[in-house]
């Protein structure tokens, strides 16, 4: 199982991100290092109150530790089913057309080319 894709493997590396320990988030978060080990092994779900001291300690909002995407992402992962990866690089692509270029050369007659020329042309229509 990918750990990345619960919140207790979200909650680890977002503390290894910032190279704390278990015991050092759980001194920030005025809780027992245990308490961390049960997030962070899913023993253990997080109190409202938790949730939203993690997401304000570690600057993200609740949704990326909840659901592992941006709170203005998550409308598009429900429509597509993409994860929080692959909406970033396609925003990127979508930063840099130059790429977007190279990928549609590459992907010209795919069907998943024309898929994500899909979703970045909505990207686009929706930041104007």
């Amino acid at each position: 199982m990918d750990r990345s894709n619960t919140i207790g493997g979200r909650i680890e590396q977002l503390r290894k991100d910032k190279g704390l320990t278990q015991a050092e988030l759980a001194k920030a978060m005025y809780v027992r290092r245990e308490t961390v080990v049960q997030w962070e092994n899913g023993d253990r779900d997080l109190k409202t109150q938790a949730t939203i001291s993690l997401a304000d300690f570690f600057g993200v909002t609740c949704d990326e530790i909840l659901r592992g995407i941006k709170a203005e992402n998550v409308d598009i992962n429900k429509k597509t089913g993409l994860t929080a990866n692959a909406i970033d690089k396609i925003f990127r692509i979508r930063q840099h057309p130059s790429e977007l270029k190279a990928l549609n050369a590459v992907l010209e007659t795919d069907e998943f080319g024309n898929f994500i020329r899909g979703i970045v042309s909505c990207m686009e229509y929706g930041k104007n």
